[in-house]
């Protein structure tokens, strides 16, 4: 006798078949074939063998069955044998334990073998990519899954110990129930993509379990395989599952939770775009801003950009964005971590490829990014980039940054008082304040941007503006309402030059501005002061003269300078260069201006109090 078979039915109608010693042969084929037709006939779930477990794997696993376990034989020689299970349908078997408490609102993961070992073998305390998986906030999030071609991964192990073990602890997790007819379908989709079949039996069941994962409605698989990683989008559109890393998770459960975050907006209403960094977006995003002549490694910034991700999912106010250029090239990345508490702000990385307008770009985010650090009520931001470009050191030169042993640090105080309280405010941070001893008004408030010295004598002045011009200067909520937005080149740039009348208009430096944005009747949100600047320089002279020297700042083009002029090109019209402009969050409307005793009309320059600009500009930003 060759071989022989039992059948057992259970009150669950699952059946057990037991065959001594079948190899791979004709009688064994057979057999399994029989004990599969069979168990369907009792409308069981699932049907089960025993055989040795090195000489039929292939055949086993060929016919659809999966290796459970290892068991005691009962013969002379008690060979040990595997438990070989084939699965009737997707009924959950005597090996599955899904949670039916789980939440309806998790995410289905399915973990490859590759992590599966990563996290349960004996390197696992070495893997810290696939053990971000043991972080309390995966758990609230998604729930795990194994799927059940992962014991045939396990059933290779050469001892017998570790199988056994293996088997035990991929048990413990709940196996993906998946249509096998919808499976073999994906199998195939999966040849198709990735050009060719699989070529090792390790390839072979990397593509299974994905393809139980796809059959089984998982949202997400988890591997290391580079070669499924790198076809990614290919898999999503056929199969509609994402694949992806393990440490791309947190940044796929974050671009899941928070689309907005992720879908790209104008960046001051300019042609450039900003987003969030999709977890899927790394490695592009690695060899574009990678410095690799500064001894940077591509791995370690994968991996570190990986982990921030990972922060970015716990703390959400954290941020890791890319910005875009018009043409869709990535122009920045920056990524800014926001304690919960009232700490150092901090930039991990601040990466500016060169391109068109870089310079102006670094500034521009440099400033957004001490302008919100102070507004937050953090005194100081904290640039830890260990690899910045000489463009960068430039930028964080003029901003007002100093080197330290943390990396580049500059002063945020959000103050607006006299020169003691400042100077108090910042020692009780353990800040020194010997520059505030030292310099002049005018140099403290451009040092410790956006704070305001009063009582230094700093004169302060209301502009008038057309909402045109405010809109391509500093007013991102006019510059969306316009057809094309603000120019770049413009609503980016730190200083910029605006052209006026020569007449009816006179100013003391050092000196503060505040934009008064003149009626329009088809523009909402005129008739208010809407912005504040630091007044560098007054000059007055022939247009042709300042339209030269200042031609790469400002909105105008030649035509409208000579407008300005009365179409003289000798004619004296007057320049004024600002910088560090504020746009406020809350607009100043000419009755609250009434209200404090300014009558001007704003045709022309109006000079203020100082307490006046006090309660203009604390109004403006709810200070």
């Amino acid at each position: 006798m060759d071989s022989y078979c039992g059948l057992k039915v259970a009150e669950s109608f699952r059946a057990s078949c037991c065959a001594n010693r079948l190899r791979a042969s004709a009688s064994a084929s057979l057999w399994a074939v029989f004990i599969a037709a069979d168990s369907a006939a009792f409308t069981c779930t699932w049907a089960a063998l025993r055989a040795t477990s090195a000489s039929t794997a292939e055949s086993w696993q060929r016919l659809g069955f999966v290796a459970r376990g290892d068991v005691a034989g009962r013969g002379r020689d008690a060979d040990q044998l595997t438990v070989w299970v084939h699965s009737l349908g997707p009924t959950d078997d005597l090996f599955s334990y899904a949670d039916q408490s789980d939440e309806d609102t998790k995410l289905n993961v399915v973990i490859d073998a590759n992590v599966f070992f990563d996290l349960h073998g004996e390197d696992a305390a070495l893997d810290k990519e696939s053990r971000v998986l043991l972080e309390p906030w995966v758990d609230d999030a998604v729930k795990l899954h194994v799927a059940d071609e992962l014991h045939n991964e396990i059933n290779r192990h050469t001892v017998a110990e570790e199988r056994e073990t293996y088997h035990r602890v991929a048990n413990n997790y709940p196996e993906i129930q998946y249509d096998q007819t919808r499976a073999a379908g994906y199998l195939t989709s999966l040849d198709q993509i990735m050009g060719k079949a699989a070529a090792t039996e390790s390839e072979k069941s990397d593509r299974k379990q994905l393809a139980h994962a796809a059959a089984g409605d998982a949202d997400i698989f988890l591997t290391r395989d580079k070669e499924l990683i790198a076809a990614a989008s290919d898999i999503y559109a056929r199969l509609d599952i994402r694949v992806m890393r393990p440490s791309d998770l947190a940044g796929g459960l974050d671009e899941t939770e928070r689309t907005s975050a992720y879908r790209p907006s104008r960046l001051v209403a300019t042609s450039f775009t900003h987003c969030a960094v999709r977890a899927t977006e790394i490695d592009s995003l690695v060899s574009r801003v990678q410095l690799s002549g500064l001894g940077e490694k591509a791995t370690v910034l994968a991996a570190t950009l990986r982990t921030h991700l990972t922060k970015v999912r716990a703390n959400p106010q954290s941020e890791l964005n890319v910005v875009r250029s018009p043409e869709g090239e990535i122009a920045a990345l920056i990524v800014r971590v926001r304690p919960a508490d009232d700490g150092d702000g901090i930039i991990s990385f601040l990466r500016i490829p060169r391109m068109p307008l870089d310079r102006t770009l670094a500034r521009h985010l440099l400033l957004h990014a001490v302008q919100t650090n102070a507004h937050e009520g953090r005194v100081r931001l904290v640039i830890e980039d260990k690899f910045l470009t000489a463009l960068v050191v430039e930028a964080l030169l003029e901003l007002g940054f100093a080197r330290s042993e943390r990396g580049w640090i500059r002063h945020t105080p959000a103050i607006m008082s006299d020169r003691n309280n400042l100077i108090a405010a910042l020692e009780k941070r353990g800040v020194d304040s010997a520059p505030l001893v030292l310099l002049p008004a005018s140099e403290v408030e451009a040092h410790y941007w956006p704070a305001k010295l009063l009582k230094e004598g700093i004169s302060c002045y209301i502009i008038p503006i057309a909402p045109t011009w405010a809109a391509q200067l500093f007013d991102s909520t006019l510059a969306a309402g316009e057809l094309f937005g603000a120019f770049a080149r413009l609503a980016l740039n730190r200083e910029n030059v605006y052209y006026r009348s020569a007449k009816n208009g006179s100013f003391t430096l050092p000196a503060r501005l505040l934009w008064y944005v003149k009626k329009e009747d088809a523009v909402p949100g005129t008739m208010a002061v809407r912005a504040c600047s630091r007044l560098i320089s007054v000059e007055t002279g022939p247009a042709k003269a300042l339209y030269a020297k200042h031609r790469r700042l400002g909105i105008y083009e030649w035509r409208e300078v000579i407008a300005t002029a009365k179409d003289d090109p000798m004619g004296e019209i007057m320049a004024l260069r600002f910088a560090d402009t504020e746009q406020f969050s809350t607009s100043v409307e000419v009755t609250a201006l009434r209200d404090i005793g300014i009558t001007s009309t704003f045709q022309s320059p109006t000079k203020i109090t100082e307490d006046q600009f006090e309660y203009i500009y604390r109004a403006g930003t709810k200070k």
